[in-house]
C-alpha cells in the first residue's frame, strides 16, 4: 500500500527523533562534570553574550592551553588561554568570555559548544536565545556599513587577542589612545607655547624706549 504524505512525515520525524536521541547519548558520555559552560542571557542580534567556563587544572598545565566556545549564532569562535582562568573553591577554575551575536542571524535558539583547545566533541553545550526584538540603536549599529571583523574588533575575544599580542604589555587599542593622547598634548603644549612667545615679544615691544622712527604719525 502507498504511504501518503502524513505517513511518509510520521516516518520522517521518527527518524530525527532517533538521530536526536543518538547525538544526547553520545554528547553525555562525553561529558565532564569538571567542565561546564553556564550563562548567556537572551540575547539582540549585533550584542555580545556573556559565558562562564569551568574546566580542571589539567587543561592549564600546558602554557599554551586554552578552551573554545563556538556556536553557529557567533561572529566567530571565542578563545579563551590559560592566562583568563582564576582558581576557585572548589579547585575548579573559572573565567568569563563574550561572544558577539551575527546581525543577520534568524531569532532562535543555538547551541555554544565549549572544546578543548577547539578540537573534538563539546565538552559542554549550553544554549543560546536570540530574541527579535532589537533597541532602535542597535538597530542601526546592525544596519551600518561596518563588516564583521570590525564587529569582532568590539568583543572580548578581540581584546583577549590583544592581550596576547604584547603578553601583558599595552594593546593595539591601548597604543592608539596613547598615541593621540599624545598627539593632542604635543598641539596642546605647542599652541602655548607659540603663545607665550608671542606675549613675550608685545611685552618688550611695549617696555623698548621709543626711537626718531617711532616718532611718526600714520
Amino acid at each position: 500500500m502507498t504511504r501518503g504524505p502524513i505517513s511518509r512525515a510520521r516516518t520522517a520525524l521518527t527518524g530525527a527523533a532517533a538521530a536526536a536521541l543518538v547525538l544526547t547519548a553520545t554528547a553525555d558520555a562525553w561529558a565532564d562534570p569538571s567542565w561546564s559552560v553556564t550563562g548567556g542571557a537572551p540575547t539582540q542580534r549585533g550584542r555580545e553574550v556573556t559565558y562562564t567556563v569551568t574546566i580542571d587544572e589539567g587543561t592549564l598545565d600546558d602554557n599554551n592551553g586554552y578552551v573554545t566556545l563556538e556556536s553557529p549564532a557567533f561572529v566567530k569562535k571565542v578563545t579563551i588561554k590559560a592566562k583568563r582562568f582564576r582558581e576557585g573553591k572548589n579547585g575548579l577554575h573559572y573565567a568569563q568570555a563574550a561572544g558577539m551575536v551575527l546581525c543577520d542571524i534568524t531569532p532562535g535558539h543555538y547551541p555554544v559548544a565549549l572544546k578543548d583547545h577547539g578540537e573534538g566533541k563539546a565538552l559542554d553545550t549550553a544554549e543560546l536565545t536570540v530574541v527579535p526584538e532589537m533597541d532602535p540603536g542597535n538597530r542601526d549599529f546592525c544596519a551600518g556599513p561596518r563588516s564583521y571583523d570590525e564587529v569582532a574588533d568590539k568583543t572580548s575575544e578581540a581584546a583577549l587577542a590583544g592581550e596576547d599580542e604584547e603578553d601583558g604589555g599595552p594593546g593595539t587599542g591601548t597604543l592608539i589612545a596613547v598615541g593621540a593622547g599624545s598627539a593632542v598634548a604635543a598641539a596642546s603644549l605647542t599652541a602655548l607655547g607659540i603663545y607665550a612667545l608671542v606675549r613675550r615679544r608685545a611685552r618688550a615691544a611695549a617696555d623698548a624706549p621709543a626711537t626718531e622712527d617711532d616718532d611718526r604719525s600714520w
